[in-house]
Formats: C-alpha cells, structure tokens, sequence
C-alpha cells in the first residue's frame, strides 16, 4: 500500500466522519498529540501540509502557556485562545464552533 494510502486510512479509521460530527473540545484540540488539529497538521502533512503559521488557523486551541495574548480580533482565556468572531470570553459554545446541533 502506498504510504499516502496508508496514512489517509489511518486518519479515517482514528476520525470518522461520526466522530468528527461529535468531538470534544478536548478532542479537537490538546497537548497530548491526539488531538484532531494535530492529526491534520502533524500525521497527515504527506497528504498535504497546513504546518507552520499561527494555532489561530484552527479557530480555537489548547494554549501552551497561560500567558493572555492581547492581539485584536483573538481571545483567549489563559488555557484556550480563539477567533474573536466565535465567541467572547466565558460566552465560547465550542458545539456551535464545531457545527453540532
């Protein structure tokens, strides 16, 4: 099978589209590299890469560091930071993020 193959089945078994549609925040993103954000940036890059630039591409991320970012148009709450259009501080409804209904 060829490693592009493999991969893509890898990250079809780990994230069907049933648990995508049903994730977690914890799941979309976390520091134990499981998380769907990493999937997509770090174990799927020879299928084509998002790596670099800034964690805002995800909408939302689990911060490293507790240090508040000040940046217009971002939150963020000392643990996760976000795109301000999604949602101020303490009002972030992660399903709405994710598209759940």
């Amino acid at each position: 099978m060829h490693n592009d193959s493999k991969i893509l089945e890898q990250f079809l078994k780990e994230w069907p589209i049933d648990r995508v549609n049903q994730m977690t925040i914890e799941e979309y993103t976390n520091s134990e590299k499981t998380s769907f954000c990493y999937w997509v940036e770090a174990k799927t890059v020879e299928l084509g890469s998002i790596w670099g630039g800034s964690s805002y591409k995800f909408g939302i991320y689990l911060k490293h560091s507790s240090k508040i970012d000040r940046r217009q148009g971002y939150i963020n709450d000392g643990t996760y930071a976000w795109v301000k259009k999604y949602g101020d501080a303490g009002d972030l409804d992660f399903s709405k993020l994710n598209g759940i209904p």
